[in-house]
């Protein structure tokens, strides 16, 4: 079907439908729609288009919907819906956008499909007509392909469909609006543009230039009003009694509202009229927007100044502006001091994307010395031999300070739940790729997962093997640094939709159930996102109607990550007055890293945990009674097509206005439901290993040792100090920093980016910080490096310390280690990989040919840093210098190549 649809905005609407409309016998419900195909363009704030099959009415529909796209802008349109034996699939403008499986309904079939109507433009349910002109509409008696689809919208309609559109030079920032339907009068019209890059200076309004005060030459016998004239919103319109007829602008063939747009990155512009009807009621037509010009492309978010590349001139830009308050209100106006992603600041979640987008723009040339090492010169080999030793590296071969993770984890707190996800109670046994256990028709009870707790709160799997929904499987991806000896955690099944584990209703300790005694508590989840986006419920409690204020449809709990942009982690609970208690975290969560989270209530503050760190706390004395409401035992979800789902406590998914949803993407282990409010130190798991900050603060020495348990490479780091206890100058030999730049670690070139950049314009006594554009520095598992000593406070020091390693979109933030001695390298000669007691080209070659204990870029840096060290006496003079054993031990040094100044 070929469509443009000009009205229904809101509404849900109907552009073609087969089918019948109830009249109430059999139990049905009058006027409803059953039974039937149809294709919606809108479906109400919220829902985009869909297309969908029906046996019964709407709650035995099987579609696929648009996500939140209507398709009310004005613009013309090919919509396709094609259903075969078992699936249906949905497509708009050629592009298919999603498929749905059939099974999932039972009886959803065509042989199902009423006869009894069959409309266009009208919906089989008491919804407004269609609005708009179906230009050409088709039925076959096959299911056209995905590439057949395509080709069809690329022929373009059989009709002169015409179109109604604005039209944008990315270059010039003209604006042209465009018409090929019917002509009709328009009495106002609204420009907007949510990041601000509207030009109000190179607008041509109808008011200024073409009313009948301004020539005439778009409305020769009215008189035009600007209402708004901002970086947002451009708008005017045609008052009633403003002079003139009142009968609007006719549209004509369109006309230019001049250079209205500023170049950018944002092409965010919309555009709505309000067109005056024949009958003179009016009514508002969005239209889509089309930018042209510059080879087709958009500008990139990370070429700052514009220009048509990412360079040096952008990375300045960026580094000039990092973590300091940027010029401007709107995401137009701070875009281009370094704002990525357009939040109003230049932090490091626009670093990483900004590295991102120069790596993806600039090619395998400008990383060469990233993705393949270079076989070593003579002059290079030279070179390295007879670099400086530097104390403040420290590369000996001593053993290294264990890092400390955790404390004492007695507690007098009772374990209501602990589900490690070891073992499957049914099987006997769990592997990884295992199904969870099953064996029961779908929606029944079988206890298969185990509370290690001993209370017997086991939990389900909700349909069987086959279902194509809701299998959960076992995973041995588990969190490095978990301290409970996990080898297997929870996932769902791949290709399957629908993840939960569900308890067999109200938890119970010693056979009692916890009702609504839950007067302090903690839960804990260590969790990995595989997709972090959306909102994705780790722990929840099914339940509605709890909440007497604010949400009424909303669960009695979610231990959850946020789907609002900000990608945190909250908190959310009723408690039994009805009173809503939420606290948020500040850390975002992206996919590919495990969090261990935890959520603490007291009966008088509400904590959330990341990482052993607290993030957020409230305070929730303000409510007469703070206990958690009850499960209702007696309560079915709403919205199971399959069989009656009863409330439960639930893993992996939540429940809104009584129905499934926010199901988690990713792995979950080590979940724990505990009596009281647990402290950090007596979590099951707190800290994910990783970096450390190790401050000796005797002599105000800084390191940054990997305690990752393998190696890591970093590219940006960040030192706080809310007192001020931090030092900017340059290391002197016993004070001072030595920033990486400094040291000229890992620097590939001269140039701004090829090594590491101190961030001046951010760096004070109260935060250093770090970063590199076109490199890393990679350290093996407990080695560390020196960043002089820029500490000057004592032995309870306030000193936070935020990470990230190369490629990764977190930033983490590591542990720190006060202590009164400097940290020193494992025994064995670093780099020295063939054992032969010296560091040289030998062992070069052993590294390049894979045999070396790590044979990635962490491990040549190694080779590197370390060449020409021995653990044998000095070489006679007239060769190149290489350390002593004894040299080595005294001072825990490494070599490093050059200085720099930043």
């Amino acid at each position: 079907m070929w469509m443009a649809q000009t009205g229904n905005n809101d509404q849900f609407t109907f552009a073609a439908g087969f089918g019948r409309t109830s009249d109430g016998s059999n139990g049905e419900t009058s006027g409803l729609g059953y039974d039937y195909l149809m294709m919606q363009p809108t479906r109400g704030g919220g829902d985009g288009s869909r297309g969908a099959i029906s046996f019964g009415t709407f709650d035995g529909e099987v579609g696929v919907t648009d996500g939140s796209r209507d398709l009310n802008d004005g613009g013309l349109h090919h919509v396709v819906m094609t259903v075969n034996a078992t699936d249906l699939a949905y497509y708009v403008d050629g592009m298919q956008i999603g498929v749905a499986p059939l099974s999932t309904i039972a009886g959803a079939s065509l042989a199902n499909v009423s006869n009894d109507l069959a409309y266009l433009g009208r919906a089989l349910y008491p919804d407004p007509y269609f609005e708009g002109s179906i230009y050409e509409f088709s039925i076959w008696d096959n299911a056209l392909s995905e590439a057949e689809v395509a080709t069809r919208f690329t022929d373009g309609c059989i009709d002169n469909c015409g179109s109604r559109y604005l039209e944008i030079n990315r270059i010039s920032g003209e604006a042209q609006l465009i018409n090929s339907l019917s002509d009709e009068s328009i009495i106002s019209y609204s420009l907007s543009s949510a990041a601000g890059s509207l030009n109000p200076a190179g607008w041509t309004s109808i008011a200024d230039t073409g009313d009948a005060n301004s020539g005439g030459s778009i409305d020769a016998d009215d008189i035009w009003t600007v209402t708004s004239a901002t970086g947002n919103n451009l708008a005017e319109e045609e008052p009633v009694g403003g002079g003139g007829p009142d009968d609007g602008a006719p549209l004509g063939g369109g006309f230019s509202l001049g250079n209205v747009w500023s170049k950018s990155r944002f092409e965010d512009v919309t555009l709505s009229l309000t067109i005056l009807n024949p009958d003179f009621t009016e009514r508002v037509e969005n239209l889509s927007v089309q930018f042209v010009g510059n080879g087709g492309e958009a500008f990139s978010r990370s070429d700052l100044d514009v220009d048509g590349d990412i360079d040096a001139d952008d990375y300045s830009a960026l580094l000039s502006f990092h973590l300091n308050p940027l010029p401007g209100t709107t995401a137009f106006e701070t875009a281009p001091f370094g704002d990525i992603d357009g939040d109003l600041d230049n932090d490091f979640d626009d670093f990483r994307l900004f590295k991102n987008d120069f790596i993806a723009a600039n090619g395998a040339a400008a990383f060469a010395a990233l993705s393949a090492v270079p076989e070593p010169s003579a002059a290079l080999l030279a070179l390295v031999a007879v670099a400086s030793l530097a104390a403040r590296r420290r590369c000996a071969a001593i053993t290294a300070v264990a890092a400390v993770i955790g404390g004492d984890h007695s507690t007098d707190a009772v374990t209501i739940a602990h589900w490690d996800f070891e073992t499957d109670l049914i099987a006997g046994t769990a592997v990884n790729g295992q199904n969870v256990s099953h064996p029961s028709i779908n929606g029944a009870f079988d206890a298969a997962i185990q509370d290690i707790s001993g209370n017997g709160n086991h939990l389900s799997r909700f349909s069987q093997d086959g279902a194509g929904f809701a299998v959960m499987q076992f995973s041995n991806v588990v969190s490095p640094s978990n301290r409970t000896g996990s080898n297997l955690s929870i996932v769902g099944a791949p290709g399957d939709c629908c993840e939960v584990l569900s308890s067999d209703g109200d938890l119970e300790v010693g056979g009692v159930k916890v009702a609504d005694t839950l007067s302090a508590w903690t839960i804990e989840a260590s969790v990995n996102f595989t997709d972090s986006a959306g909102w994705q419920t780790i722990v929840g409690k099914d339940g509605i109607g709890q909440a007497t204020a604010g949400d009424v449809n909303q669960a009695p709990l979610y231990f959850q990550k946020k789907g609002d942009g900000t990608e945190q982690f909250r908190i959310n609970y009723v408690d039994v007055t009805g009173a809503t208690h939420i606290v948020d975290s500040t850390t975002t969560a992206v996919a590919g890293e495990w969090y261990n989270l935890a959520a603490t209530n007291d009966g008088n503050t509400l904590r959330i945990y990341v990482n052993g760190v607290e993030e957020g706390m409230l305070d929730i004395t303000t409510s007469a009674d703070t206990r958690m409401a009850a499960l209702n035992e007696a309560g079915f979800a709403g919205d199971d097509a399959t069989s009656d789902a009863p409330y439960a406590w639930t893993v992996a998914r939540g429940m809104y206005n009584d129905a499934h949803g926010d199901r988690v993407n990713g792995y979950i282990d080590d979940v724990r439901i505990s009596d009281e409010a647990l402290t950090p130190d007596q979590l099951l798991n707190d800290t994910i290993a990783g970096l450390t900050l190790v401050v000796n603060h005797t002599t105000g020495g800084v390191f940054i040792r990997n305690d990752k348990g393998q190696a890591a490479s970093f590219d940006y780091y960040r030192i706080d100090s809310a007192g001020g206890a931090l030092m900017t100058s340059d290391f002197n030999g016993s004070a001072g920093w030595d920033s990486l730049s400094d040291q000229d670690a890992d620097a590939i070139g001269p140039g701004l980016g090829e090594s590491w950049e101190e961030v001046a314009a951010a760096n004070s006594s109260e935060r250093l910080v770090e970063q590199f554009l076109q490199g890393s520095t990679g350290l093996n598992n407990g080695f560390n490096v020196s960043l002089g000593a820029p500490y000057t406070g004592g032995n309870n020091g306030d000193l936070e310390f935020f990470y990230s390693e190369a490629g990764s979109a977190a930033l983490k933030r590591g542990t720190i280690e006060y202590t009164t001695t400097d940290p020193v390298n494992p025994e064995g000669l670093a780099g020295d990989y063939n054992s032969d007691g010296k560091v040289d080209a030998a062992d070069y070659t052993v590294w390049r040919d894979g045999d070396s204990p790590d044979s990635s870029q962490a491990g040549y840096q190694l080779w590197r840093d370390n060449y020409g060290a021995t653990s044998a006496a000095p070489t006679a003079a007239g060769t190149a210098p290489e350390p002593t054993a004894a040299l080595l031990g005294a001072i825990g040094c490494s070599l490093f190549i050059g200085r720099r100044r930043r």
